[in-house]
């Protein structure tokens, strides 16, 4: 006979722990397709291999390290630099990243370092869920021309001929520039001319303030942390926060880590620093579940941040993806309704006679939702499943 585990021995393994992780946007891009993906892939630090390889060589001519999160995103044609509550990410089709080596390789080395040029310069690339951070078309036209001279500067380096670069720029348009984003074709021209010329000449395109430093630490430990190596990832937390350079979510991803490493008080002490931070940050609310889930006399409290983690995200009052859970795609919505039925469960199997939630409604909610997303792991579906059929039918 095979012997099925109580629940309230298993969901304590299989709980996932999530990390996080805006302006105009070059080349003709939507900027709501750009957060699709963003939402999507919240999780996800994946990338392709060339693409990491390309952002590397270019980041290797000005002697700068990665300072922002980089992410396929399909059927944007090319890629796009923005931010998003203060993260920087760099958005790329994968289709074209794979067909770097093809025809057009300057053209497209030119596209992603001008991209690069874009957060190296900290231009104003910042959307969010209230709508865009204007700038004026004339401060726009000036970040353009810049992304254009850094891009120029990096292709020389790498060993692009003049007019192997301008090319990348000669294909624009020559009509009068007042009333657009971006500049003439003749001012781009000369912008990508100067940097190539700068590069030549050994010049410097790039200085490197403490601000990058420690931006460049930042994001080395989000990459650390996405290859789950938390020990190396919370040093970088412990030294940035002892040093007071507070990046957004650092307290929530060294709170991850925290938990990781099993450290769940340390963890939600830096969980409810985030909150303070980010208030409504539908998250840090189910990270805060998770870890009073793993202390065990507060399953209540557990079960209370996850129903506040999904009000936030079905209500639209999350503090930054508001919309972003309208539909059923929610790693984080999936889990949060899964871990409120298996902690209602727990409590109802060790006696507890206090008004509780019904487990079948969360049950088979999270059923429903991850028949579309498919979040859960195997364990915790084979769980719900033997929840659903023996205590809800």
């Amino acid at each position: 006979m095979r012997i099925i585990f109580p629940i309230i021995f298993i969901i304590v393994l299989i709980i996932p722990q999530f990390s996080l992780s805006q302006s105009t946007l070059d080349y003709g891009n939507e900027i709501n397709h750009v957060k699709v993906c963003n939402y999507v892939q919240a999780n996800s630090f994946s990338s392709n291999e060339e693409a990491e390889t390309a952002l590397d060589l270019i980041l290797s001519t000005v002697g700068a390290e990665k300072r922002f999160v980089l992410k396929p995103c399909s059927n944007i044609n090319n890629a796009v630099a923005l931010q998003m509550s203060g993260v920087r990410y760099i958005f790329y089709d994968p289709e074209f990243i794979n067909n770097l080596s093809s025809g057009e390789f300057w053209i497209k080395f030119f596209v992603l370092a001008h991209e690069v040029g874009h957060h190296i310069n900290g231009h104003v690339v910042d959307v969010n869920s209230f709508g865009t951070k204007k700038i004026s078309l004339y401060e726009n036209r000036l970040q353009e021309l810049e992304s254009d001279r850094f891009a120029g500067f990096v292709l020389s380096k790498l060993g692009a001929s003049l007019d192997e670069t301008l090319a990348s720029v000669s294909q624009f348009s020559n009509s009068d520039d007042t009333y657009s984003t971006h500049p003439n074709r003749d001012k781009r021209v000369i912008a990508a001319k100067q940097g190539f010329n700068k590069a030549k000449s050994n010049g410097s395109i790039y200085t490197k303030s403490n601000t990058d430093r420690a931006e460049e630490l930042y994001y080395q430990a989000q990459e650390l942390q996405s290859f789950d190596r938390f020990q190396e990832a919370l040093k970088i937390y412990n030294y940035m926060i002892s040093n007071n350079h507070i990046f957004p979510y650092v307290y929530q991803n060294r709170a991850e880590c925290l938990a990781e490493l099993g450290k769940h008080n340390l963890a939600l002490r830096d969980l409810k620093n985030e909150i303070r931070l980010t208030p409504n940050n539908s998250r840090a609310y189910y990270s805060i579940g998770n870890a009073y889930h793993h202390l065990k006399y507060y399953k209540e409290t557990a079960i209370s941040n996850y129903k506040h983690s999904i009000y936030l995200m079905e209500s639209g009052k999350d503090f930054e993806y508001t919309n972003a859970y309208k539909d059923p795609n929610s790693d984080v919505i999936t889990w949060a309704y899964a871990m409120v039925a298996f902690n209602v469960v727990n409590l109802r199997m060790n006696g507890s006679r206090k008004p509780l939630p019904s487990e079948c409604q969360y049950a088979n909610k999270a059923y429903q939702l991850n028949f579309n997303s498919d979040a859960l792991t195997v364990d915790a579906k084979r769980n719900l499943v033997h929840l659903i059929r023996t205590r809800c039918r």
